[in-house]
């Protein structure tokens, strides 16, 4: 009765029709009864087909929020879904389990999704909490804000991965041949980040994104106008090897710079996959409280395929945001090691976390990454591991020595800290601090402005 229930509902929001039925010739079960191909991947290929298409006319690929109804905590499932999307070809971004109604469709918009995909459990039809998401879904569809809302079962994501994409691609494929190319001009995306409007900061960014040819001259003639309006936030960027915490640090971090009176931004940068394009993002389930506050704006961003640890229009995201008033713009890099240089050209301040035990003072002095660092913090000096953390940092100290410094009023630091104590967090910002004084005063950081434009347009020639 209540599965009955849940899919007359679902229906009579207009918002998903075939996937609430769990049975039938056009669901995975429905399939198998039929003696079809198990593996059949005509509708999976059909599918890339369209995601092709659909880059082409709107300069990136369809963008995904999958998320769980707060009704029960579904991890598994909620990622299960996002792994199979971001193996079509979609970029998906995932919610943090259990997030309020309020916050997702603040997520959907903050990140500018073409669809939200909620997984739904059919007892929860009668709830609250589900009756808030569907409600808000209608208002975002009504509102052009997102292209689709939809539910799925809980059941229909728990099966073989075979049967997980031929199911997606029979459901959505069609769909993005309706999401409009949005072609708003220049002055709605200048007007609306000088003001303040999130939504239209959002917009900005994926403007600056696309590689759609319109896109692109709208997009140049936004930085024209607000290249002058920018100048005065600290640029930070983060870098460091996978695991060693650094979306974990910039929570904590970002929120002590909030409590400090500061505004800040993150653009946190994640792989794409270079077999078929798509993308996790997932650096909000790891920063729930610093993208929940108002004076914080976090948009992760896929690579795209950009070498050097950011993506290709990281410089142009950064401008809108400083436009927007934040003060503090901080850059989460992919995360790959010591090749990830790319940061370094267009920040003011180069941070690189570290590991107890990723390696000795010969690995400290090769070339690469750690040249480049303005500071250097061995993270996850807590617990059982500050002896050893404070080992490393020795190690570092000692092959920094041994390295040419980029500043002649300057030397780098090495710190330890914890993101999850909090222990070194303000000490890091306190060198922060000292470091554009240092630089301020010599008229070295100027000078590094300079440099910054100068390798901003060399990239744009190349």
């Amino acid at each position: 009765m209540k599965s009955r229930r849940c899919s007359a509902f679902l229906v009579s929001t207009g918002l998903v029709k075939a996937v609430g039925r769990t049975t039938g010739p056009d669901t995975p079960s429905g399939m198998r009864q039929q003696g079809r191909p198990r593996h059949d991947n005509g509708p999976l290929a059909l599918l890339k087909a369209e995601i092709d298409a659909f880059l082409c006319r709107h300069g990136r690929r369809p963008r995904v929020l999958a998320a769980d109804t707060g009704g029960r905590r579904r991890p598994a499932a909620v990622r299960r879904l996002a792994s199979a999307l971001a193996d079509m070809g979609f970029d998906v971004d995932l919610a943090p389990d259990g997030l309020h109604p309020d916050a997702l469709t603040g997520m959907a918009l903050e990140n500018d999704v073409h669809f939200v995909f909620a997984i739904v459990d059919p007892s929860e039809a009668d709830t609250a909490g589900f009756q808030a998401l569907s409600a808000a879904g209608i208002q975002l569809v009504a509102a052009d804000a997102v292209g689709d809302w939809r539910w799925f079962l809980e059941q229909d994501v728990q099966q073989d991965k075979g049967a997980v994409y031929r199911h997606l691609a029979a459901e959505f494929g069609p769909r993005l041949t309706k999401i409009a190319v949005r072609r708003n001009p220049p002055a709605y995306f200048i007007e609306g980040v000088l003001a303040g409007n999130r939504r239209i900061l959002a917009q900005g960014l994926t403007l600056m994104e696309s590689t759609q040819k319109d896109h692109r001259k709208c997009a140049k003639a936004v930085i024209r106008a607000l290249l002058p309006k920018t100048g005065q936030a600290l640029r930070m960027g983060i870098s460091g090897v996978p695991g060693v915490g650094k979306s974990t640090f910039i929570e904590s971090f970002g929120q002590r710079l909030i409590r400090k009176g500061h505004r800040v931004a993150v653009l946190a940068v994640d792989p794409s996959s270079v077999r078929n394009g798509g993308s996790i993002l997932g650096d909000k389930t790891r920063m729930t409280g610093l993208s929940s506050m108002p004076r914080a704006f976090v948009r992760p961003s896929p690579a795209g395929g950009a070498l050097g640890g950011v993506a290709d229009r990281t410089r142009e995201c950064m401008v809108l945001c400083e436009a927007a008033g934040f003060d503090v713009v901080i850059v989460e890099t992919v995360g790959v090691g010591q090749s990830e240089i790319s940061v370094a050209s267009m920040v003011d301040f180069f941070l690189v976390l570290m590991l107890a035990g990723a390696g000795d003072e010969i690995q400290g002095i090769k070339k690469g990454i750690l040249e480049l660092a303005d500071a250097v913090a061995v993270n996850k000096a807590d617990g059982d591991n500050v002896e050893a953390a404070g080992d490393a940092r020795r190690d570092y100290e000692s092959a920094l020595t041994l390295l040419s410094p980029s500043y002649a009023n300057w030397r780098t630091p090495v710190l330890t800290c914890s993101a999850v104590t909090g222990e070194g967090l303000d000490e890091t910002w306190e060198v922060v601090q000292a470091h554009q004084q240092a630089l301020y005063a010599s008229g070295e950081l100027p000078e590094k402005r300079r440099q910054q434009a100068l390798a901003w347009m060399q990239d744009l020639v190349e």
